[in-house]
């Protein structure tokens, strides 16, 4: 074999001159290396054995190669894969050594407190496991300096520590270092622990929450880079903590993506029951939708990836309109991403219509019981409608979703002057009785909806941004009369040329808030704000699909893992009131409580505090809260006095009961008496105008 170490040794000999050496260096021999495989190894052994002097070419070559390590020298010669197979072989067989382990006497101080530091995290781990092992009774001792387990492995003898180095070490912070984690879980008295982090972790203890399902409800919380988080996970691992090296295994990212090519780019599918059921389950849904039916709203829109390019994506989004218990409620069921919007509306909405209609026919199964579905609204900007319905656009003459109103094209703008025109149907969509309306066939004919009362008018888009802005309050207060007569003044204000779609769409908002309630039951704002976190999980914009699937199953995996009790349970009791005096209103086991936190809005009522204490019932009756009690076998109740007089504040120009506001008498009080939390219909504010008399107005965002 080439004797490779023999080579280093005469490579460090200046004794031939480097002229000379150079002289045997000549281009046939230079093609040899760096040695490629077995057969040139053989072939440059077999030179060295037959011909004379080729052995002088070996050395000079190493010459050149600068340097006296055998990594470098082998790296000039070898290719890289063989390299590796040669160190790992000669570490093998002791020709070299993995670490070079110095003699305590001649290692520097700062060396020595850092084999300290990596001694001490050594019996940390030992003591811990100890501690946690079930099959060891241990008992508390006092620790003294004289017990520590101080063997130190940088050495194979054990020299005498110079006397300099002991004089420079703490021994009774080693002491506390050693032995605070492992007695720790036997509240030993004598150990005190200054983790600012403990009182946190104590916290997401008792909710049997582990380590790494805390990193990962960090990292969904606050989006940190994945460098960091590896860093992170690193430095984790190298205190002893059981995490995994690398990112993807904690957040469990899924290595396979379903991406199916459609026209116009790629499209990954999520699955409506694969989404929503685990939600429901996890929230227990049968609890807060009584009635059992699931009303989900629709929105498809596109959202740009970066400024500098056109890519783009398409999520297909859905939430539960019902469960306003839900916070998060927006659910992705399908992403299409490309340089373009779809080209095919029925390609890219087929997944979807065909998840929509399984579940209308058949329902879910949420914790045992059945539940139907209801598609209450689908909700989209101007343009993402019109995609949709695959119809013409807001631009076009005949652009109005609602009524067949001809616009008038003017000053470079389609204007919609008219009030009255016929309204579009359900039968004429379906029929495409206007051909110029329609362009082609949409998806959604394919469910069982009314689709002019389901696909609804999206006041973000066309109120908010479209049309009044920041004046929005006062234009949108009016009655359907006053929206028109501003309509119809809207050309003599600003111009006929500024009649636009969104200002034509006002006099269609009447229509849809008596179809589906108050604006925000059927706007845009949810999507839109889930659009973001969307944008804001792209870390680079080559793979963009992947990394939005890989995150949103990242999102359903943490969740599901979770216990369920991390998700806050309402109501909320807070300040147990301890009562001096038994009274016949309670039993011997009841806890009352001075404050309750209802579910929600979040909606407070504290009996100690004037304004956070009426409420008006189911029933319409006008309250004060006196008591709020939590019986040992039996749902919370408040015991409470009603208002017996009240009256009008005014009744011009209507009364003030429609308005929700009432004048009572506090003097005539009702005795007390319970009800249930279910009875309770709006918190009220209070406002007292006398010793006897006060001012009651309903509170209708704090509906309970």
């Amino acid at each position: 074999n080439l004797k490779v170490e023999v080579l280093e040794t005469n490579s460090k000999n200046n004794n031939l001159n480097s002229a000379m050496a150079n002289q045997y260096i000549d281009s046939n021999f230079l093609s040899l290396f760096p040695i490629k495989d077995k057969d040139e190894f053989l072939s440059v052994e077999s030179n060295i054995v037959n011909e004379v002097g080729f052995v002088l070419k070996p050395e000079s070559f190493i010459k050149s190669i600068g340097g006296c390590g055998l990594k470098i020298i082998l790296q000039g010669c070898y290719k890289k894969y063989l390299v590796m197979n040669l160190l790992l072989s000669l570490r093998g067989l002791d020709v070299i050594c993995s670490s070079k382990k110095k003699d305590l006497s001649l290692i520097s101080t700062k060396y020595f407190r850092r084999v300290l530091k990596a001694e001490q995290q050594k019996v940390n781990l030992n003591v811990t496991s100890i501690v946690n092992s079930n099959s060891i009774n241990c008992v508390k001792t006092n620790i003294t300096n004289n017990d520590l387990p101080l063997k130190l492995s940088v050495s194979v003898k054990d020299p005498m520590i110079p006397e300099c180095l002991l004089n420079t070490l703490n021994f009774e912070t080693v002491q506390s270092n050693n032995f605070n984690l492992g007695f720790d879980a036997f509240n030993d008295p004598t150990i005190t622990n200054h983790d600012p982090m403990s009182p946190m972790l104590e916290v997401d203890l008792q909710k049997n929450v582990c380590i790494t399902d805390k990193l990962r409800l960090l990292i969904i919380k606050h989006k940190v880079s994945h460098n960091f988080c590896n860093s992170l996970l690193q430095l984790l691992k190298s205190e002893g903590l059981d995490v995994p090296k690398d990112i993807r295994t904690l957040m469990k990212t899924p290595k396979l993506h379903d991406i199916v090519d459609i026209s116009g780019g790629y499209y990954i599918h999520l699955g409506l029951r694969n989404m929503l059921l685990p939600i429901l389950i996890k929230n227990n849904a049968q609890i807060y939708i009584k009635s059992h039916v699931l009303e989900i709203g629709i929105n498809i829109d596109g959202l740009p990836v970066s400024k500098s390019s056109k890519s783009q994506i398409w999520p297909a989004l859905i939430s539960i309109l019902n469960f306003k218990e839900l916070k998060e409620n927006v659910i992705p069921i399908g992403i299409f991403h490309g340089f373009q919007k779809p080209i095919s509306i029925e390609e890219f909405l087929n997944p979807l219509i065909i998840d929509l209609l399984e579940v209308l026919d058949n329902g879910l199964t949420v914790n045992g019981l059945f539940f139907t579905v209801n598609i209450s609204n689908v909700s989209c900007d101007s343009p993402a409608k019109a995609f949709l319905l695959n119809v013409k656009g807001h631009n076009a003459y005949f652009g109005c979703t609602l009524c067949i109103e001809e616009g008038t094209y003017l000053e470079h703008r389609m204007t919609y002057p008219g009030l009255d025109a016929t309204l579009r149907t359900d039968e004429s969509f379906r029929s495409k009785k206007d051909e110029d309306y329609h362009k082609g066939n949409s998806p959604l004919v394919c469910l069982p909806i009314n689709i002019i009362n389901t696909v609804v008018l999206d006041y973000m888009h066309n109120v908010c941004l479209g049309v009044v802005k920041k004046l929005v309050e006062f234009w949108v207060k009016g009655n359907k009369q006053f929206l028109k007569k501003f309509v119809n003044d809207y050309s003599a204000l600003y111009g006929s040329q500024y009649i636009s779609y969104n200002v034509h769409s006002l006099i269609h908002l009447p229509f849809y808030v008596l179809l589906h309630g108050p604006l925000d039951n059927f706007s845009c704002f949810r999507y839109e704000n889930y659009l973001q976190e969307i944008k804001k999980s792209i870390k680079s914009i080559k793979y963009p699909l992947q990394e939005i699937f890989n995150r949103i199953v990242e999102k359903q995996k943490m969740y599901d893992t979770l216990p369920t009790q991390l998700h806050k349970i309402y109501p909320v009791l807070s300040n147990e009131i301890i009562l001096s005096n038994p009274s016949p209103l309670f039993n011997i086991n009841d806890k009352l409580f001075e404050k309750i936190t209802l579910e929600l809005t979040s909606t407070i009522i504290n009996v100690l505090k004037e304004k956070d204490r009426y409420i008006m019932l189911t029933n319409n009756t006008l309250v004060m809260v006196q008591h709020i009690v939590e019986p040992k076998n039996e749902p919370l109740n408040l015991i409470v006095k009603q208002f017996i007089s009240y009256s009008e504040f005014t009744n011009t120009p209507e009364s003030s009961f429609k308005m929700g506001v009432y004048m009572v008498d506090t003097s005539k009080m009702s005795k007390l008496y319970r009800i249930n939390l279910t009875d309770i219909k709006y918190k009220c504010f209070f406002i007292r105008l006398s010793d006897n008399l006060a001012l009651i107005s309903t509170l209708c965002h704090l509906e309970t």
